[in-house]
């Protein structure tokens, strides 16, 4: 099995460039991935969609959403949806770089 660090996944973060889709009919949105750590090893969180939404149901995601009025740019946009889906609070993420990639 290869063993992830921190490091490892900075290293290939480093030259991520972020990619906007351009298309009109789209909704601006964003999802963040979160990544922890739990004893000595890393991790992916992904949700899984209820039964109860319009869309997506029981699909596995990142937490995510549309952007709205009061968010500031994307990435509040995916911190937000990120809190209301998970509970975490903003402050406890730390960001790499410029990405949507987020270490708890």
């Amino acid at each position: 099995m290869l063993k992830v660090t921190k490091e490892k996944i900075a290293q290939v973060l480093h030259n991520y460039q972020k990619k906007k889709i351009s298309n009109e009919n789209l909704k601006p949105s964003a999802v963040l991935i979160p990544i922890f750590c739990k004893e000595g090893e890393y991790h992916i969180l992904f949700i899984k969609r209820s039964q109860g939404v319009n869309f997506h149901k029981g699909q596995f995601a990142f937490p995510g959403g549309n952007h709205e009025l009061h968010d500031s740019n994307l990435r509040q946009t995916a911190l937000r949806e990120a809190k209301e889906e998970i509970g975490l609070a903003t402050k406890m993420w730390k960001f790499w770089g410029n990405s949507m990639i987020a270490l708890l």
